[in-house]
Order: C-alpha cells, then structure tokens, then sequence
C-alpha cells in the first residue's frame, strides 16, 4: 500500500535534512568548511540525512521536522495517524525514523 502525502497548513519547524547525489555532498562540505557540529547520517547509495537546525542551504536538500520519532519533510504531512505509521515503521528497525514521499523509510538507529 503507497502512502499518501498532502501539503502542511504550516510547516513544521526544521529540524534536519534529506539529501541525495551532489547536494549530499555539497551540503557535506559545507558543514565541514564552516565547522557546524551537527550529526550527519550517511546512507551509502541513498543518500544523507543531517540532524539539526542551522544546516546550511543547498539546492534539492529535504528539510525535516519532526513529530515523535518520526521526521517527515517540513512542508507535507502523511494521510495516516503518526501513532498508525510508528507501528508499522517499528518493524523496518528502531526509532527514530525518516519517512520520505517517494517511499523510502530509514532509521537513524
């Protein structure tokens, strides 16, 4: 079953980002060249999730918030209760969770 996303009335607050290909690692240099300590998550052959709140801007970068342990994109929001779609993501692995539109479900553990 495919999920269904719809737009946010308001954004969420960002909390990290999704990045894939060349913005995942121009989003890597950059924190590097500024020297921000934020956690960066690498999934070889996905992509790069990085956790906090001053990221720096990168074209094609996902921006993340978070509601319990699930972070979805800031500005869209899944057509299924968080408490539905906890369930269901504590069998891919433990919390907390990344769930993108396209599908792709990952956990930061």
């Amino acid at each position: 079953m495919k999920l269904s996303w719809s737009s946010r009335a308001h954004p969420l607050a960002i909390e990290g980002a999704w990045a894939q290909g060349a913005a995942a690692q121009q989003l890597q240099r950059k924190i590097r060249e500024r020297g921000l300590n934020l956690q960066c998550l690498d999934f070889p052959e996905q992509g790069l999730v990085v956790l906090g709140d001053d990221l720096p801007w990168v074209e094609q970068l996902t921006y993340l918030g978070r509601q319990g342990q699930i972070y979805t994109p800031t500005v869209l929001q899944p057509d299924l209760p968080l408490e539905w779609l906890a369930e269901g993501l504590a069998r891919k692995g433990p919390p907390p969770w990344v769930l993108l539109p396209e599908g792709r479900v990952l956990s930061l553990r």
